[in-house]
């Protein structure tokens, strides 16, 4: 239950102020991604579970979650900024391992 709140919790963060969620340039740098892991300064930090495309009252939505090896809340939020940047107009979802 625990993990749901919070994974709610992260979604409406991610949904509020999408600018602030982009990471600038020499943010990006530190980041890259080798099949469905990213990794930061060359530590895995998470990797890619599902995308999934929903059609719902006409809308159609891209949604990527990804699963955070660690519980740490800065990485969920550097997570969720690397795939904002790359994703910009996808749902993103964060859960813990």
């Amino acid at each position: 239950m625990k993990s749901l709140v919070f994974t709610v919790l992260i979604v409406l963060l991610a949904s509020c102020g999408i600018g602030k969620y982009t990471l600038k340039p020499n943010e990006l740098v530190k980041f890259s991604n080798r099949n469905d892991t990213i990794f930061y300064s060359s530590k895995p930090i998470a990797f890619l579970q599902s995308m999934e495309y929903e059609l719902y009252k006409g809308n159609l939505t891209h949604e990527l979650s990804l699963i955070q090896f660690d519980d740490e809340p800065e990485n969920t939020i550097n997570i969720i900024k690397y795939a904002h940047t790359l994703h910009p107009t996808s749902k993103i979802e964060v859960k813990h391992k």
